[in-house]
């Protein structure tokens, strides 16, 4: 059962990790809007069908005619099948979270992968003009109050020597 539990971990870990990659990369360099990706995808359906009908077609006469050869291979033990498959579980969820969160960024994005990478610069940009118009903020700030605690330190010292003496 521990085992189990270890396959669908990573298994999970890489569709996750896979999904946010794949939807960032889809975002970033999506062609279209998503309503346009949608729009020419249903328009071509129709012809993915059939093209997919006729490849299945010739599968089926290739693996008819080639049935011996597949019956001579040898078989991994289920050992072998479970030493494979935990050590693949990561990179499988990794390429299926790519393939389902690139199909709905670009499915889904709010603008062309230009158009949202262009915005990204020019927020990146804003970002850093602020954080520096901050920063020289922050740095006045901390100038000033350094000056009050030194004139304050300063007036301490001219009472205690007043006191001395």
């Amino acid at each position: 059962m521990e085992v189990f539990h270890c396959r669908c971990s990573r298994y999970a870990i890489g569709l996750f990790v896979g999904a946010a990659i794949g939807g960032t990369m889809g975002l970033l360099y999506a062609p279209t809007t998503g309503k346009e990706t949608r729009r020419l995808a249903a328009s071509t359906m129709h012809h993915a069908t059939d093209e997919a009908h006729e490849l299945a077609a010739h599968v089926r006469h290739f693996v008819d005619e080639k049935a011996h050869v597949f019956t001579s291979i040898e078989m991994p033990t289920r050992a072998e099948k479970e030493e494979q498959l935990h050590h693949t579980n990561l990179g499988i969820g990794l390429l299926t979270g790519l393939l389902i969160g690139g199909i709905v960024a670009l499915l889904y994005a709010p603008k062309s992968g230009k158009e949202t990478r262009k915005l990204l610069r020019d927020k990146a940009e804003e970002t850093s003009h602020e954080a520096v118009e901050f920063a020289e903020q922050a740095k006045d700030f901390a100038v000033e109050e350094v000056r009050k605690v030194k004139a304050a330190a300063e007036a301490v010292k001219h009472e205690v020597e007043t006191q001395h003496n």
